[in-house]
């Protein structure tokens, strides 16, 4: 198989809501193989579902067994809740079961709701503006974000943040 890399990809606001299971507020459920990735992502907007509900993605990983994708560099900072009357399980970043690689993952504790242990909880003052640069460690702010006072960091357009000065060159809250 080939290696696939999505990246730059992220929602920004937007509510995700079901009585169903595999919610996330980027992505259900990802079922990458090895050498498959996901990086510089990140959902900002509300999550809710009955079961492996994640601010981010609700599975990561295929049922397979010996396979390893990679889930790198992102973030998710939206409410998550389970449906009305719901018992499953619902985290921070990643919802249910993960069967891959993941490194430098982040979510808001404070605006989520949740804890992960699969994943670096921080809270808003900790993840946005200047502070973020302390915090949120061996994520790529310095080629693929850009930091934003009073905001989380953004994805810029082109890559690199020196490739993104102005407003008008970030990645708006568009999927783009």
């Amino acid at each position: 198989g080939s290696d696939v890399c999505s990246s730059d990809l992220h929602v920004r606001g937007v509510t995700v809501s079901s009585n169903g299971t595999l919610v996330g507020g980027l992505m259900g459920q990802f079922n990458g193989s090895t050498n498959e990735a996901i990086r510089n992502s990140y959902a900002t907007g509300s999550v809710t579902g009955s079961d492996n509900v994640g601010g981010l993605i609700g599975v990561f990983g295929p049922a397979s067994a010996g396979v390893s994708p990679m889930l790198f560099n992102s973030y998710a900072t939206g409410a998550v809740a389970l449906s009305s009357g719901a018992t499953g399980t619902h985290l921070g970043a990643v919802g249910g079961a993960i069967r891959g690689a993941l490194s430098a993952l982040f979510f808001d504790s404070s605006t989520t709701g949740q804890s992960d242990s699969n994943a670096t909880a921080k809270t808003t003052a900790q993840m946005q503006g200047t502070a973020a640069s302390g915090n949120l460690q061996s994520t790529d702010l310095g080629t693929a974000f850009r930091l934003v006072t009073g905001d989380y960091p953004l994805l810029c357009k082109y890559g690199a943040p020196a490739n993104c000065p102005s407003d008008s060159d970030l990645v708006s809250g568009q999927l783009n």
